[in-house]
């Protein structure tokens, strides 16, 4: 059974400034040992934090973009404006939530303390990239 898997921002920028447990996760990805779920609300948010990061030109951006969307699977939350997952402490991370709960995920990785205190959320377990790599290993 392939796992499937939601990543959080943090770990994509992680991945594309870094090296490490974020890139390692990133080359898990590719080689094809699970299956990522994202949405165009966590796609503008990525490709808005990358920006930022030191050398990374809009042309990058873009192809990061057209990268991550090739290798995931789109999610659209199934509910309406008033039916919104509200759990997170940080009303921002809840997009996250949706996803994985959405696409049926399995994982949601992240570093983000909010999120990761949850640990569990409707049967997605919530772990940093050093849980998911041990995992596929």
């Amino acid at each position: 059974m392939t796992l499937r898997v939601a990543l959080d921002t943090n770990i994509w920028v992680a991945a594309v400034g870094w090296r490490g447990a974020a890139h390692q996760t990133y080359q898990q990805l590719l080689a094809g040992r699970f299956v990522h779920l994202t949405s165009g609300e966590i796609l503008t948010e990525i490709s808005r934090t990358l920006r930022y990061l030191p050398g990374i030109t809009e042309a990058l951006t873009y192809d990061w973009y057209c990268d991550i969307g090739s290798h995931s699977d789109l999610v659209a939350p199934r509910s309406s404006f008033f039916e919104r997952v509200r759990v997170c402490r940080d009303p921002k991370d809840d997009k996250f939530l949706e996803c994985a709960l959405w696409g049926q995920a399995d994982y949601l990785v992240s570093r983000d303390l909010d999120l990761l205190s949850i640990a569990d959320f409707r049967g997605v377990q919530i772990v940093p990239p050093e849980r998911l790599l041990a995992l596929l290993a």
